[in-house]
């Protein structure tokens, strides 16, 4: 039924559509690619970015873990809780007892994000999932503490990703706003290409109207090399010669009425 409602348009309106369905269909499939990829890449720089503070935090706690040193790892969770999308700071030694931690009241985590980090045996863990205190995703990276083989401890760090959120709305936005613009330039482009190429279709139209009326003095003005060119030449060419045969047959018409009289 679609269908049959498309081959009604004129060739304009069709030639039209297909360009903005061209466009839309190409904007959207750039865009998603685009936004998957910046999604991806900018994700891997939070992650890096994350990794690289937790294993300076790690590496300044040796000593105060070896030590037991609660005052100095308190300082260092508090001066590094204020830095912007740090969730949360946690510290423990080798038996899993908390040292230090900030905020004093920690956001609750998932146990088997928990029991994760318990058990880690790697030189860091990185672990993504939605903090339902914090209304975001968060990136939960964990560092071992191991001297000789030993761990004597473990520095955690939550990474709220709520402005990696915020990144991606905007990106949306901005994607949607270019697909926007892109649609009207390309419908702005598309009628004056159609212009181009129906014009001459229809300038052909208004001609064989014409002609089958019986005027056969018309003759279509296409002065260009192209296809159109040579259709046009071609058709004042059969113009032309229906003319002759015209007058042909109306000579041999009034030559026979003549023979008739005599």
């Amino acid at each position: 039924m679609g269908l049959l409602k498309i081959r009604e348009l004129n060739l304009k309106t069709r030639f039209v559509f297909s360009f903005i369905f061209i466009i839309i269909f190409t904007i959207t499939i750039l865009s998603l690619a685009n936004h998957y990829r910046w999604n991806q890449d900018y994700l891997k720089q939070v992650r890096e970015e994350g990794l690289t503070l937790t294993q300076t935090l790690a590496q300044g706690s040796i000593d105060p873990i070896i030590t037991n040193d609660i005052y100095t790892l308190n300082e260092y969770a508090k001066s590094l809780i204020n830095k912007k999308n740090i969730a949360y700071i946690v510290i423990t030694d080798r038996y899993n007892v908390v040292l230090a931690q900030s905020p004093d009241s920690l956001p609750p985590i998932l146990f088997e994000i928990n029991n994760r980090v318990v058990n880690i045996a790697n030189s860091y863990l990185v672990q993504t999932y939605f903090n339902k205190s914090l209304n975001s995703n968060v990136n939960d990276i964990s560092v071992p503490i191991f001297i000789e083989r030993r761990k004597w401890g473990v520095v955690r760090v939550g990474f709220s990703l709520k402005h990696l959120q915020a990144e991606i709305v905007k990106n949306i936005t901005m994607v949607g706003l270019t697909g926007v613009i892109s649609i009207v330039i390309g419908v702005a482009v598309a009628l004056l290409l159609s212009r181009f190429v129906t014009g001459p279709i229809d300038q052909f139209t208004r001609s064989m109207k014409i002609v089958a009326l019986g005027n056969l003095d018309q003759q279509v003005k296409i002065n260009t090399t192209d296809e159109f060119g040579t259709l046009a030449k071609t058709f004042n060419q059969m113009a032309v010669s229906l003319q002759t045969s015209k007058e042909e047959l109306k000579r041999t018409y009034q030559q026979l009425m003549q023979k008739e009289k005599m």
